[in-house]
């Protein structure tokens, strides 16, 4: 049971956000003077975002229906509740990996540009702007 408690926890933290699967920090070891290869493009963070949105946007909806005379179009509520259980668990792991995501390719940004500061013409650019 326990292999399993894992198995599913690794699938919903994979599962959960795109930054987590494609964004790269820039690497510790890597010889100094290397360029890092690392994601510099926000794209995967942005999703994330986007769907941190939808899955609060979910949870409200289900949490605001619980409180319906009678239940509404579900009289006894448990799809509302689970809807907004499983909500709340999106925006907790969605916005995880937006973090993650952000984290990451700001590290990469700011590696970059110094590496940029410290040697202006190696990359074929004017000394100074």
């Amino acid at each position: 049971m326990r292999a399993s408690v894992v198995v599913v926890a690794a699938a919903l933290a994979t599962a959960s956000g795109c930054s987590f699967i494609t964004v790269r920090g820039p690497p510790r070891d890597r010889p100094p003077g290397a360029v890092p290869d690392c994601t510099t493009a926000p794209v995967a963070p942005a999703v994330d975002l986007a769907l941190t949105g939808l899955a609060l946007f979910g949870a409200l909806v289900a949490h605001q229906r619980l409180d319906e005379p009678e239940g509404g179009e579900f009289p006894n509520n448990d799809f509302l509740r689970m809807q907004r259980t499983f909500s709340i668990l999106g925006v907790v792991l969605e916005g995880a990996s937006t973090v993650y995501g952000a984290v990451k390719i700001t590290q990469c940004r700011s590696e970059l540009a110094a590496r940029r500061t410290m040697s202006p013409g190696a990359q074929g650019e004017p000394a100074s702007r």
